[in-house]
């Protein structure tokens, strides 16, 4: 019954408000043809549209939103009501646009408080059985996690550091090695080679090859005066 009542309200109010709204479009343009009756229309559907959508929207999910959603449809009414103001003194409604729109404005004003209120008795209640969906603890709760991430990405950072500094002084002792590889191999090279022939045992003896043809030559002299005496 209580749903029922409301739509009926939001129905009578603008049907209150719809004709005011519908002569002052009107006047915005001189053509008297059918253009002229769309744009009347068309700031109908704007101006009381504007101010049912919120209204509809605070009576139904006004309890159960959070507070940036409750401020936006307050603001859409807000706005369509104080629009609705500025379009009766255009048309000069006198004290009865003012009664009207006055009662009007109250239950706009019931509607905001009966949705901030169920939304405070709400959240109240969820807090009692569960104290982490307090607002100061959501706060410390977010002033923390943003302490906890600040230290990780230092904490990564400094691993990475470490990590790169491991990296180049592998790289160093690596090229540090190579390069005394090559030096050793280097001063290999470059010893001088022993061109003199090795010496040979004969007998008890080591005879290089010229002492050896020295003996040769000097065995056969021998031997050739043998054959002449």
């Amino acid at each position: 019954m209580e749903k029922i009542l409301r739509i009926l309200i939001k129905i009578a109010a603008v049907t209150l408000t719809a004709p005011a709204t519908i002569s002052v479009a009107s006047t915005l343009y001189m053509d008297t043809g059918l253009f002229r009756w769309i744009v009347a229309i068309a700031c109908l559907m704007l101006v009381e549209g504007a101010l049912l959508l919120g209204w509809q929207l605070l009576d139904e999910r006004g309890k159960s939103a959070t507070t940036g959603q409750r401020g936006l449809y307050a603001s859409l009414v807000i706005v369509a009501y104080v629009v609705l103001w500025l379009v009766a003194l255009a048309h000069g409604e006198g004290l009865a646009g003012i009664a009207f729109r006055s009662t009007l404005g109250v239950l706009i004003v019931y509607s905001l408080a009966e949705a901030g209120i169920l939304a405070g008795l709400r959240q109240d209640a969820a807090v009692l059985k569960d104290f982490s969906r307090d607002g100061k603890v959501k706060r410390h709760a977010k002033k923390l996690g943003i302490t906890a991430s600040i230290a990780d990405l230092d904490a990564e950072h400094q691993i990475r550091a470490k990590h790169r500094e491991y990296q180049i002084q592998e790289q160093y002792a690596h090229l540090e090695d190579y390069h005394n590889r090559a030096m050793q191999d280097i001063k290999q090279i470059a010893q001088p080679v022993d061109v003199k022939p090795k010496a040979r045992k004969l007998g008890n003896r080591s005879w290089y090859p010229t002492e050896r043809a020295s003996h040769y030559l000097a065995a056969f002299g021998n031997g050739s005066g043998d054959d002449q005496k």
